[in-house]
Parts: structure tokens; C-alpha cells; sequence
């Protein structure tokens, strides 16, 4: 039986310097106001993430393997975002639909044509999609929280939990019975139905 050869590139070294530069985004002197803002947001975040997981994570030589890069950077952000989902649904600020609810949404959108859920409207259908996508988001943020996020306020932890926890940290399986080829029908359609070719009104070709 032979040993699997590891791939190079999974063990191959970052600078953990380069790393937070590349996350870093570039404010110029023409940076729109809005857009700088967002820019400054983001960076603090980079840095509070290189300072508190990569600088830790990081050997004698202030590297680590190029591979954990992207997956540590997720793990952050999605631990900051889910903190704050859970702290503003527990002030009843975002309100959960029943899984009836969702139930009458998924049957919509599996038994209906395009064409009949298109005469209810672009709004309805948008509204109808997010109620089923956002229930989604809302079981694995609940999870994630459960397991992870909720155990520490150092996003050092949350790695290390992280990887304890592969299952949970990168899941395929989906709540209500929904497979991801059951979403990926449903979703096709409201594409489709809620592109700019889709809406009513003059063909710019035709004029």
C-alpha cells in the first residue's frame, strides 16, 4: 500500500504579514466616502484578526500553512457576523418564521412553474426565497453559535473550535429535508424570475 504524497502547496508556508495584506483593502485619495468607510471597517476587522489568531497561529518564523489562510479568515468573520445575528434576534429585532411557514414556502417553489409563480409578482417571489433562505442561514448560524461562537469572546477559540468540529463548521446537511440540489432547483428559478430580462416593460432592443 502506498503513502499518499501530501501536495506541496497544502504545507507550503505564509507569512502571515502577507496574509493580512492581502485581506487589506487599498484606501486612495479618490476612495469614495461611503466605500472608505466600509474600507476602514474592514481593516480594523483584518487587524484585529491578524493580531488575536494569525500571531498566535504563527511559527518562530511568523508563518503558517498556506491553506489555513482562507479557512481561519472565515472563521473569523463568520464569528463576529453570527454574534451579532444571535444579539439582535434575542433583542427582537430580526423575527423568525415558523417552520410551517417555511414548509408552505418550499412547496411553493418545488410544486409551481416558472410561469405561475412569475404572474404572483418579483416581490412576492423575492420575499417567498428569502423567507426559506434566511431559515436556512438561521439553523446553521444557530448551530455554529451553539458549538463554537457562543463558548468565548476570542476568536482564537473560535478556531480552535472550530477545527474541532469540522462537521458543523462546514455542514451539507440541510434543515427542513432540503438537499442542496433542491435548492439549487428552487433557487434557478427565482432567477430567472427576478432578473432585469424578466421584468415587464419595453424591449430596449425593440425601441
Amino acid at each position: 500500500m502506498h503513502a499518499m504524497l501530501e501536495d506541496p502547496a497544502d504545507t507550503a508556508p505564509m507569512k502571515i504579514i502577507d496574509a493580512k495584506m492581502m485581506a487589506m483593502r487599498k484606501i486612495g485619495p479618490n476612495t469614495p466616502p461611503y466605500q472608505r468607510s466600509v474600507y476602514e471597517a474592514n481593516n480594523a476587522l483584518v487587524e484585529t484578526w491578524y493580531q488575536k489568531v494569525l500571531i498566535p497561529l504563527a511559527d518562530s518564523n511568523l508563518s503558517i500553512p498556506a491553506k489555513r489562510i482562507t479557512p481561519c479568515l472565515n472563521i473569523f468573520i463568520e464569528g463576529v457576523e453570527i454574534k451579532k445575528r444571535i444579539e439582535f434576534y434575542g433583542q427582537e429585532h430580526f423575527f423568525r418564521s415558523s417552520e410551517a411557514n417555511v414548509q408552505f414556502w418550499i412547496e411553493c417553489f418545488e410544486k409551481s412553474t416558472v410561469a405561475e409563480l412569475y404572474v404572483n409578482g418579483r416581490t412576492v417571489v423575492s420575499n417567498g426565497w428569502n423567507v426559506i433562505h434566511t431559515a436556512i442561514r438561521d439553523v446553521f448560524a444557530a448551530e455554529k453559535y451553539a458549538a463554537i461562537y457562543s463558548k468565548s469572546d476570542d476568536p482564537l477559540v473560535w478556531d480552535r473550535l472550530a477545527n474541532e468540529n469540522p462537521k458543523i463548521t462546514y455542514s451539507k446537511l440541510f434543515p427542513f429535508g432540503l438537499t442542496e440540489e433542491r435548492i439549487k432547483a428552487m433557487s434557478d428559478k427565482v432567477m430567472i424570475i427576478t432578473s432585469r430580462d424578466s421584468s415587464i416593460g419595453f424591449d430596449q432592443d425593440q425601441r
